[in-house]
């Protein structure tokens, strides 16, 4: 379907589906069906892309951390909470190794605190995870010295099996705890152990299988996986030097709500809006394209050009995903693979070398 006559082609059909004749609107959505499948010819899945988060540490900024634990731990071995509250203090980043050994994430962890509520002085304690990443980044605020003793604690007690253990009344055969691998079966022991023999291969790949291959990395990259879409068509829109006004958080753009990502030429008068999405499943997409619908029954009304550039396998989910935005659209739905198209629209035409 590239090109304008394709295009215009699945815009007349688009239409068609929103006929008030049933028989007429029927017919429209069935072919468009069809139209939609031959249309997914143009997604590309992101799943093998890794967004990396500036606050995740490559493998070798992680060894030089883990090699400083080693080293004031002397092989852990000085790890009682006293000790391990002395580290923290001395050396924040030491957090993110002993994150890692007990399996917690950082709002886990900030639970844990909270559960537990009490500081060194008795009083009680309320923090976010934002507490631990910044610790993690080497910044020992005044809330994160005030919770270091607990959290030490905590830590040792993790590995220990003093807290957080599995209640005896749960089968062990269906329910496990998060110490039951080999650096904490046998508690500090087990660390020490790894620490100064290394892993075996298999056990590595174990721990990728119960784990999941870069689980936590995808976790925080995520909005940087959704700016794969906005960002190229920033970059087409600047390269056609289009005017254009980039939604920014807290927008109230009038009666469109909620805001889209683009309004060309300007927010003030908008003709042509642009709304992006990389949707990984087909949940996601479901949802994406009940908010573009949402919108064009705004934009219809108003007499604004509705496009949407969208992208990924979740799209896959035809009926009430990909069909529902083409639809929505009036045909003008593109990807990241024929995003170049849009500037033949002539709606879009007037507007090139505008910036």
């Amino acid at each position: 379907m590239a090109g304008q006559t394709d295009r215009e082609a699945l815009r007349i059909l688009a239409e068609s589906t929103f006929d008030p004749d049933r028989r007429i609107s029927e017919a429209a959505q069935e072919a468009l069906y069809l139209s939609a499948v031959a249309y997914t010819k143009y997604l590309t899945p992101s799943f093998h892309i890794l967004p990396w988060h500036p606050n995740v540490l490559d493998d070798r900024q992680f060894r030089t951390v883990y090699d400083e634990v080693v080293r004031r731990t002397e092989g852990f071995r000085r790890v009682s909470p006293d000790e391990l509250a002395d580290l923290l203090r001395q050396y924040p980043k030491a957090v993110l190794v002993l994150q890692q050994i007990v399996g917690y994430t950082e709002q886990e962890l900030a639970f844990a605190i909270n559960l537990i509520g009490i500081d060194a002085e008795g009083q009680p304690i309320k923090v976010t995870k934002s507490v631990i990443e910044r610790m993690q980044r080497g910044q020992l605020t005044r809330k994160a010295r005030r919770i270091v003793p607990l959290l030490a604690r905590i830590f040792f007690e993790i590995v220990t099996r003093q807290r957080f253990d599995i209640p005896e009344e749960l089968d062990p055969t269906v329910y496990r705890s998060r110490m039951d691998k080999p650096d904490t079966g046998d508690g500090w022991a087990s660390v020490q152990q790894i620490a100064e023999k290394g892993l075996s291969y298999a056990d590595l790949l174990y721990q990728r299988y119960v784990g999941g291959s870069f689980r936590q990395v995808m976790d925080r990259g995520a909005g940087l996986k959704r700016d794969l879409v906005e960002k190229a068509v920033e970059r087409f829109l600047q390269a056609k030097r289009i005017s254009h006004y980039k939604e920014q958080p807290g927008d109230v753009l009038g009666e469109i709500q909620p805001a889209p990502d683009f309004l060309i030429p300007d927010k003030a008068d908008p003709r042509v809006v642009i709304e992006c999405s990389l949707a990984a499943d087909g949940g996601t997409a479901y949802k994406k394209a009940d908010r573009i619908a949402g919108m064009a029954v705004v934009t219809q009304r108003l007499g604004i050009t509705l496009i949407a550039v969208i992208d990924d396998k979740g799209y896959l989910r035809i009926r009430d995903a990909l069909q529902k935005v083409i639809a929505s659209t009036r045909g003008l739905t593109f990807t990241l693979s024929n995003l170049e198209e849009i500037a033949e629209l002539p709606e879009m035409k007037p507007f090139i070398g505008t910036s």
